[in-house]
């Protein structure tokens, strides 16, 4: 199954955040789970996110523990791979908020994404620091970009890390192109 969401901040409508997209996921994957045969329904569940995609699982992962209605997904849940996932923030993020602050002041109305992915934000300290408590339970593997995007780095090496583990390299890759296949 593959997950995606509305991240649009300019001119956008939307206004959901990172809690109503991770619950989001969590019914979906509920609703792909009862749709399926009873050894399929077994498979184990692994999810490979990028960038604010890796904050919205943890955060399913943290509602799943909370609501027993999630009790066999969580169970089936084992591994993640994170693909510059801003854990400890995004300095990009702290100047893109700056930047539509002034460039586009009046035309956004969704700034929930970019609030939660600056660096010190606290809703970023707070999933971060309650999902360390379900690392054990999973195979994790995180990797930071090598190269800046349009001249700026996204997220760091220090960012990437969840835990104690060393982030892996992508070669050759910035934060836009470090999760896309190479077409040769």
């Amino acid at each position: 199954m593959s997950y995606g969401y509305n991240a649009d901040t300019v001119f956008s409508t939307s206004v959901v955040n990172i809690n109503i997209t991770a619950n989001d996921l969590l019914v979906r994957l509920n609703g792909e789970q009862n749709s399926l045969e009873r050894p399929l329904f077994e498979r184990p569940i692994l999810f490979v996110a990028h960038s604010l995609g890796g904050i919205i699982v943890e955060k399913a992962i943290l509602n799943a523990n909370e609501q027993n209605n999630y009790a066999d997904l969580r169970r089936r849940m084992k591994a993640l791979a994170f693909f510059g996932v801003p854990h400890h923030g995004a300095t990009l993020a702290t100047y893109y908020d700056r930047l539509l602050q002034y460039t586009f002041l009046g035309f956004i109305s969704n700034w929930n994404y970019i609030y939660a992915l600056r660096a010190g934000s606290s809703d970023l300290a707070d999933i971060s620091e309650r999902f360390r408590s379900q690392i054990p339970s999973f195979e994790i593997r995180t990797f930071f970009e090598t190269e800046t995007t349009s001249g700026y780095w996204v997220v760091r090496m220090d960012a990437a890390r969840l835990g104690n583990e060393i982030p892996i390299a992508v070669a050759d890759s910035n934060h836009i192109t470090m999760c896309k296949f190479d077409p040769d």
